[in-house]
C-alpha cells in the first residue's frame, strides 16, 4: 500500500517530501517512508501502552509529546493525515486488508489522560474512591500549551485542566518563566492527592467557597466547543485525497473538524449568565503545603471541592535539538558511545535516541 501510494504521489508533493526528507527514494524505484523516531512510533501493539508512560515518568515528557505528535509514519498523526476518525489495526495505510476501526494502538488514550492532562485512578482504590492529580506539565510550548480530562467515579465526575498563563512566544532561552494556572475537581466523599515537582515549591492553591453549577458550565463550553469545530480552522491542519481521474494523490491544506482544541468547562464556572448562582463563585486560599514525596514529586492532599491552582515560577527551557545523525538510526551512533558494538551510551545521548 505504501508503494502504491508513493508510485501513485503527485510530482509536487514528491519533490517536497523528498527535499523534507519524509521519504527516501527516487521515482520509478523503491521509495520508503523516513522513519523519524523523534516524530514516530517506535512501538507496536504491546509496549505503545508502556512507551509514552514511561517516558513521562522518567523525566522525558516533551520527547513523549513530540513522538504522539508527529506526523511521519508511523504515527498517529500520519493516520490523521490520510482522514482517519478511528485507530488503525496498523501504523500502515491499508484500503482492504486490515482494520481502520479497531483498539490496537488506543493504549496512547490512558496517557493522554493520565499524564498529559494528569488524573487517574489509584492503582490501590475501587470504583475511584481514591485520585492521584498528576499532570506532567511540559518545560516548552512545541507541542502543547494546556491539556484537560475527566474521569468518572461512583461518587461523581473528577476533572482537571491546566494551561500556560502569559506565557512568551519563544523558547530560545532558558531563562523564560511563566505561570501554570490549574482547575481540580474532587468529587465528594473522595480521597485525592496532587503531585507536583519539586521546583514548583511557590504553587498557591485556592479552594471555592461553594461548589458552582458544573452542568451549567459544561453547557457553556461545550456550546464554544461546537462553534469551533463548525468553523473547521482549527483542527488538523491538511489532508491526503485521491483523486481517481488522475489517479494521483495530492496534498490538501484545508484545516478540518478533527482535532479542533476545545477549552475545558472547568474554565467556564467564572462566565456564567449574571442569573446564575455560580457567577458569583469565590475562593479562599487552602492551607495544605506540598510535602516531599521523593527526589522528583511533592504531594498534597485535596478534599473534595474545585480547585484553582497556580504555579507562578515555571521555568521554559529551549527543546531537545535535532543533532544530524540521531534521527536516523542508520548514521553514526554519536559521539558519546564509549562502546558502539556494545550499545552504551551517555544517558544524554541516550535523550536523541529514544
Amino acid at each position: 500500500e505504501e508503494q502504491l501510494f508513493h508510485k501513485h504521489l503527485n510530482e509536487k508533493e514528491f519533490q517536497e517530501m523528498q527535499t523534507s526528507k519524509e521519504i527516501v527514494g527516487k521515482r520509478g524505484a523503491k521509495v520508503y517512508s523516513h522513519w523519524r523516531p523523534r516524530y514516530s512510533i517506535s512501538s507496536g501493539i504491546l509496549d505503545v501502552k508502556y512507551t509514552f508512560k514511561i517516558l513521562s515518568d522518567m523525566g522525558f515528557h516533551d520527547l513523549a509529546l513530540s513522538k504522539a505528535s508527529g506526523t511521519h509514519f508511523p504515527s498517529y498523526g500520519y493516520m490523521l493525515a490520510f482522514n482517519a476518525t478511528t485507530l488503525w489495526e496498523t501504523w500502515w495505510r491499508s484500503e482492504d486488508l486490515y482494520s481502520r476501526n479497531h483498539p490496537m494502538f488506543g493504549a496512547i488514550a490512558e496517557w493522554m489522560a493520565t499524564s498529559v492532562a494528569g488524573i487517574s485512578l489509584h492503582p490501590t482504590s475501587v470504583g475511584g474512591e481514591e485520585l492521584i492529580f498528576w499532570p506532567r506539565i511540559p518545560t516548552n510550548r512545541q507541542v502543547i500549551d494546556y491539556a484537560s480530562a475527566r474521569q468518572g467515579t461512583k461518587r461523581g465526575d473528577a476533572a482537571i485542566a491546566w494551561r500556560f498563563v502569559d506565557t512568551p512566544q519563544s523558547t530560545t532561552s532558558d531563562q523564560e518563566v511563566t505561570t501554570v494556572r490549574m482547575r481540580i475537581l474532587v468529587p465528594p466523599a473522595t480521597k485525592a492527592t496532587l503531585r507536583l515537582p519539586p521546583h514548583a515549591a511557590h504553587v498557591v492553591i485556592y479552594v471555592a467557597n461553594q461548589m458552582p453549577d458544573l452542568i451549567a458550565a459544561q453547557q457553556v463550553a461545550s456550546r464554544k466547543c461546537h462553534d469551533k469545530r463548525q468553523a473547521e480552522q482549527y483542527g488538523f491542519p491538511y489532508h491526503w485525497d485521491y483523486d481517481r481521474d488522475q489517479e494521483l494523490w495530492f496534498k490538501r491544506n484545508i484545516p478540518r473538524a478533527v482535532g479542533t482544541p476545545c477549552d475545558s468547562y472547568l474554565w467556564e464556572v467564572d462566565n456564567a449568565p449574571n442569573d446564575n448562582e455560580f457567577s458569583n463563585l469565590s475562593w479562599s486560599v487552602y492551607d495544605s503545603a506540598p510535602i516531599p514525596y521523593h527526589d522528583t514529586l511533592t504531594q498534597t492532599t485535596l478534599q473534595p471541592g474545585l480547585f484553582d491552582i497556580e504555579l507562578p515560577k515555571w521555568h521554559l527551557k529551549p527543546p531537545i535539538p535535532d543533532i544530524p545523525g540521531y534521527s536516523d538510526y542508520r548514521g553514526d551512533m554519536g559521539p558519546y558511545c564509549s562502546d558502539p558494538s556494545q550499545f552504551e551510551w551517555d544517558v544524554e545521548d541516550a535523550v536523541h535516541l529514544m
